[in-house]
């Protein structure tokens, strides 16, 4: 398997630059500030008991401890995973290619003895295996400070919609949250394959970056308008919401596998075209 070898030795060629950069620590420091911020806003401001008797109406009692690190780690899922790590592994994405296309070391190191198939596989699971680091970051640093902060306990799920809650004890939440941030961080793979997949099109990262960012602000702003409720089922935002699933009741495995399939379908779709246009274009400068 001399292929696979190649791509294997390009691939931690490839971490060993990216994870040289100072830059690529930034994610890691603002994951850590901003999980340090929600927990601290949680412990000051978190949800009371009464609001959630509120929520399931007159006839619900409801005891015991709110805040745990359970609800502490599903408390940071859409605001970390729908709006922090698409920006920092779009920007990462991006930048894989097109840095080296705009430098113009793209040329040296076609050098090597190896396939454009082979850069362009190596970059592809350089961002991957980045991007899976950073989420695991995530939840480590989630549970670490939750735990320390608030300790073990129930979950009191909010993801059930409609203003209903669903409540899984400790163990059970622990595996709900992990394939919660399991689905999270597919999700966010196939964001940095588009994200590649933009950088083989353009020249520069921050085209490819931006580009990739409006996509998604574009498909969570066709969801709201009803004419395009009928197409909600083709956009990428839509499939991202598989993270939800496991923690909004039972699991309904046809739901998750639509979504899980719908995120497939776009990764191999964006793998297709850069692979496509990389093994294509003129690299002479």
């Amino acid at each position: 398997m001399p292929g696979l070898g190649r791509t294997a030795r390009a691939t931690l060629v490839e971490l060993y630059k990216l994870f040289a950069q100072r830059g690529s620590y930034a994610a890691f420091v603002v994951v850590v500030a901003v999980v340090a911020l929600v927990v601290y806003g949680t412990w000051r401001q978190g949800p009371r008991i009464d609001q959630l008797r509120d929520m399931g109406g007159e006839g619900m009692m409801v005891a015991g401890n709110v805040l745990t690190a359970p609800f502490v780690m599903q408390f940071l899922l859409p605001a970390v995973m729908e709006v922090l790590m698409p920006l920092m592994v779009a920007a990462v994405g991006g930048g894989l290619l097109a840095s080296e296309m705009k430098g113009g070391t793209m040329r040296t190191m076609m050098m090597r003895p190896l396939t454009r198939m082979d850069v362009l596989l190596a970059k592809m699971m350089t961002g991957w295996i980045y991007t899976l680091s950073l989420c695991g970051f995530v939840v480590l640093t989630a549970a670490a400070l939750g735990y320390a902060v608030f300790g073990p306990g129930d979950l009191i799920s909010v993801m059930a919609g409609q203003g209903q809650f669903v409540v899984f004890s400790h163990e059970e939440a622990l595996g709900r949250l992990g394939m919660a941030y399991g689905f999270a961080a597919v999700g966010l793979c196939v964001i940095v394959t588009v994200a590649m997949m933009l950088s083989c099109l353009f020249d520069n990262p921050l085209t490819a970056a931006a580009l990739t960012v409006a996509a998604l602000i574009g498909f969570k702003t066709l969801e709201v308008i009803p004419y395009f409720e009928a197409w909600k089922p083709y956009f990428l935002t839509t499939h991202l919401e598989v993270y939800k699933l496991p923690l909004a009741g039972d699991l309904d495995w046809v739901a998750i596998n639509s979504k899980l399939w719908g995120l497939a379908a776009y990764g191999a779709g964006a793998m297709v075209v850069a692979a496509a246009v990389f093994t294509r274009r003129d690299i002479t400068t």
